[in-house]
């Protein structure tokens, strides 16, 4: 290839019309991208917040539950049993079993749960959350501070099961 030849001074001013012409374009679709990237990525984000707000709204209904019933004490075993839902508390308010597998061991707090257990339901919003909202396990999946919650609490069975169940399904998919 021969060398280039330099650029007159006429050519060399359409030159640097065409690209201080041409910057602006660029900068203003580089930045409209951006925007959009931006609002996307919010948009996500808001909805995830969305998502670790219902996971709190569902969480609340159990510990809410088990303060009213005075059982306070037992929310950190509720919870670490995967009981994390106003049905799952419903459900297993009715086994004797897997309440002393929560770790109710009194009769009287047996009592107390197996009998008023279905109250729980009767909370505001509680009845057909997870019909409404989907399974509280999906909804700390969905957010970022939802999986900081899994984490804080890996020790919890549940979570540790939820986990092992989650990897399960990536290995399944080749992910």
């Amino acid at each position: 290839d021969a060398a280039k030849k330099p650029l007159t001074d006429v050519e060399l001013a359409e030159h640097l019309r065409h690209v201080m012409v041409s910057l602006p374009e660029a900068a203003s679709r580089d930045q409209a991208e951006v925007v959009e990237r931006a609002e996307d990525v919010a948009g996500k984000d808001a909805q995830a917040d969305g998502k670790w707000s219902l996971a709190q709204e569902s969480l609340g209904h159990v510990e809410k539950f088990l303060h009213s019933l005075g059982l306070e004490k037992h929310v950190q075993n509720f919870m670490a049993g995967g009981v994390l839902s106003a049905r799952e508390f419903h459900q297993r308010s009715r086994s004797e079993d897997a309440l002393r597998a929560l770790g109710v061991r009194d009769e009287g707090e047996l009592n107390e749960i197996r009998t008023r257990g279905a109250e729980i339901l009767n909370l505001p919003g509680a009845r057909d959350f997870e019909a409404r909202h989907g399974s509280i396990w999906k909804l700390l999946q969905a957010s970022h501070r939802g999986w900081q919650f899994l984490a804080e609490h890996a020790e919890w069975p549940a979570v540790a099961e939820m986990d092992a169940s989650f990897r399960q399904e990536q290995d399944e998919r080749g992910n």
